[in-house]
């Protein structure tokens, strides 16, 4: 699917699963223009485009033991650079979005534009946390809900023992202010 003129909403999944109204949606819509729903969700992997199929939506989600409820549906994501996001959303939030009738995608902040050659980006939306790590490509995206602070450092000193990611470039996304200072005794520099 490729969408014309893009207007960019965001959708707090965590929050209650939206934070505007039908109204404003059917406003956006009406005016023929296509939307880019952006979901904040910790229930997202990435799939390779070339191994992806359609019909196997929930085992992807499943193998790594994001199953969906029994309120969410399974919705994926136009190919970015070669990859599909799987989403688990509020059902009933996906059924207003597609009875508007409009051209409508979805994405996630791990499909973000922003891309390095090498290290790490960390984004944290609520309590969703975000991270990418690369090494002349990508090596690791993955969206994890975070309880506290102590769970960002755990997760990023699993990560640099495996990656080596504290002698890297870091670059702090989102609540960058929650992030530098969790992080700054873990990277040398990380920038916001």
């Amino acid at each position: 699917m490729s969408l014309t003129s893009i207007n960019k909403v965001s959708i707090r999944y965590r929050s209650g699963g939206h934070s505007f109204s039908t109204e404003e949606l059917k406003s956006l819509t009406s005016r023929g223009e296509s939307l880019e729903v952006v979901v904040v969700t910790p229930k997202c992997v990435l799939v390779p485009a070339s191994e992806y199929l359609s019909i196997h939506k929930a085992d992807y989600l499943c193998s790594v033991g994001l199953a969906p409820e029994i309120t969410e549906c399974i919705i994926d994501t136009p190919a970015v650079k070669d990859i599909i996001a799987v989403l688990a959303i509020d059902k009933a939030f996906a059924e207003r979005l597609f009875n508007l009738k409009a051209d409508i995608a979805f994405s996630t902040p791990l499909l973000s534009d922003l891309a390095i050659e090498r290290g790490t980006l960390i984004e944290l939306i609520d309590d969703v946390l975000y991270l990418r790590i690369y090494n002349n490509g990508l090596l690791f995206a993955e969206a994890m809900e975070i309880k506290s602070d102590t769970d960002i450092i755990h997760i990023l000193q699993r990560l640099h023992d495996i990656y080596d990611i504290y002698n890297t470039y870091a670059r702090a996304l989102g609540d960058v202010e929650r992030i530098t200072r969790v992080c700054k005794g873990c990277f040398k520099h990380i920038d916001k």
